[in-house]
């Protein structure tokens, strides 16, 4: 094996969030031409991004780049209709940098979709402060 192919592991990064603290954790490769090996997936079909991916980008530049991380948001309710924490997202990001009204609206989806977890969610989520 060439000296280049080197192994972390999530030791490296030390412990990982807890239950309900999102976090992104990037990989960077540290030298120019590295190769990136992933596993997982399926072998009858190309990787398809989840939508949760979108999500962890459009969290880390909320406040950086706010018209790029509306679009990255509104793409997940489009291919996944039926995600609560697609339009909860949605709504947190209105709340914040958007229409109260468009907030109101896609919080009272998320409720509908996800039920009694996403509302207590809500109910102490500081986005949603101007919601109150």
């Amino acid at each position: 094996m060439s000296e280049r192919w080197r192994v972390a592991s999530l030791d490296a990064v030390g412990p990982l969030p807890g239950p309900g603290t999102l976090r992104w954790l990037p990989a960077v490769a540290g030298e120019p031409g590295t190769t990136v090996l992933s596993f997982g997936g399926w072998r009858d079909r190309a990787f398809e991004v989840s939508g949760w991916e979108s999500r962890f980008r459009a969290t880390a530049i909320r406040e950086q780049d706010p018209e790029r991380a509306r679009g990255l948001y509104e793409a997940r309710p489009a291919s996944d209709p039926d995600s609560p924490w697609a339009h909860y997202d949605l709504a947190c990001w209105h709340a914040l940098h958007g229409d109260p009204g468009e907030a109101r609206r896609l919080l009272d989806r998320a409720i509908e979709l996800g039920g009694d977890e996403v509302r207590d969610h809500a109910a102490t989520d500081p986005d949603l402060e101007r919601l109150r």
